[in-house]
């Protein structure tokens, strides 16, 4: 008797191999996966100037961190930022770079403005 209540608008995707090859998290995890092995070899090529990176990316990882404290945001999304850029420095930044300057919408409502 419940089905019969409830509304769709559109009907429910089949998961399945065929889904996930064509989805948005097969491209997201391929590109995490290019990165990881970006970092991966660029530390194998520079493996005698390791030290040296490693204290860049820690003084990249706090310059960051004093960034989100001092930055207007509620204050879980900045624990979960702090923890994302604690695991992956790098990556966690472009990703914040990219939600804090709004890019993907801006590109997008040009776009828009283009075609009127």
């Amino acid at each position: 008797m419940e089905e019969e209540r409830v509304v769709r608008l559109a009907k429910p995707i089949k998961s399945g191999l065929l889904h996930l090859l064509f989805s948005r998290f097969l491209i997201i995890a391929l590109l995490l996966v290019l990165e990881l092995a970006l970092i991966i070899s660029v530390y194998v090529f520079f493996t005698d100037k390791l030290p040296i990176l490693l204290h860049l990316q820690w003084l990249f990882t706090i310059a960051v961190v004093i960034y989100l404290f001092n930055c207007n945001m509620d204050s879980s999304a900045k624990l979960t930022w702090m923890l994302i850029i604690s695991l992956l420095p790098l990556p966690g930044a472009v990703m914040l770079y990219f939600t804090q300057s709004n890019v993907g919408h801006r590109m997008a409502s040009a776009l828009v403005k283009k075609q009127i």
